[in-house]
């Protein structure tokens, strides 16, 4: 520290110049009116800043109508609808003018004609008569089973029954009622008899008795 005292008091000179290039502030007669005319000089710039206009147009380009609306598509396609109007007022006047006079001449009296109708009809004449020829045959067809011989076999079967029962001969459940000449009843008496010969002891004996008698 000592040396540096030294060096300065040694070099006053460099001292002051070194002071002068701290202190850069101008010198002024009265440092108010110096600071009232930096501070109108600082509302000044910064309204011109606010007033200043870019040099650079920075702004969305105009808009003209006839860029924004397209009047001649509008307008053709107004003549369109008014031409399809007009062609449909014609077009339903004729229709109307058709419906109240039928002026038109759409009768078709030609009858549908089919190309194979001959030969639907020879096939159809065929297979008629191959009907009818089944149904004769069968018609003539004598019968398998003869109900008569049925018949009379149950009646014979029910007085084998009456004769080797030893209670009176009822007839079996669901059979009574039913006419004689019916082949189902005889089927029944049948199954009847034939239980009856197995329930009862010496049911074989007592046919062989009755069909001698």
């Amino acid at each position: 520290i000592s040396k540096k005292k030294n060096q300065r008091q040694a070099n006053p000179v460099k001292t002051l110049q070194i002071k002068k290039e701290m202190h850069r502030a101008q010198p002024v007669a009265n440092k108010i009116c110096d600071g009232k005319w930096k501070d109108r000089q600082f509302r000044l710039h910064k309204l011109k800043l606010k007033q200043m206009r870019p040099s650079i147009d920075t702004k969305s380009p105009q808009q003209f109508n006839h860029l924004r609306q397209n009047l001649k598509k509008a307008q053709q396609e107004e003549e369109r609808i008014a031409t399809i109007t007009r062609n449909n007022r014609i077009l339903l006047k004729k229709m109307t003018e058709i419906m109240q006079k039928n002026q038109l001449d759409n009768y078709n009296n030609i009858q549908p004609k089919s190309l194979n109708r001959e030969l639907r009809k020879k096939e159809l004449t065929r297979i008629t008569q191959e009907n009818q020829s089944i149904l004769k045959r069968i018609q003539q067809r004598d019968a398998n089973y003869n109900h008569v011989q049925w018949e009379e076999e149950r009646r014979r079967n029910e007085k084998y029954c009456r004769n080797i029962c030893q209670h009176p001969y009822v007839l079996a459940e669901g059979e009574e009622g039913e006419t004689s000449g019916t082949a189902g009843g005889s089927d029944s008496h049948l199954n009847a008899s034939t239980s009856s010969h197995t329930k009862r002891p010496g049911g074989a004996r007592a046919e062989e008795l009755g069909q001698s008698a």
